[in-house]
């Protein structure tokens, strides 16, 4: 992925990738209020890992609607 600032290796099926840097706190945190959302069943998981993963992108609709 471009944000990750991946490099070409002599292998074209290896990249190297620049871990994005986080704070491991907040990210405890939100992974916990992930796991309880999950075990809830709860229709704002999607909204919980798009807040956690700014990458990610659904595909479709969303739970719920």
């Amino acid at each position: 992925m471009a944000e990750e600032g991946i490099k070409k290796t002599d292998n074209e099926l290896i990249y190297i990738g620049k871990p994005i840097p986080f704070e491991v706190e907040e990210f405890l945190k939100q992974l916990e209020e992930l796991a309880e959302a999950s075990y809830e069943n709860s229709p704002d998981i999607v909204e919980l890992v798009e807040k956690i993963v700014p990458t990610f992108h659904p595909v479709g609709e969303k739970p719920g609607q």
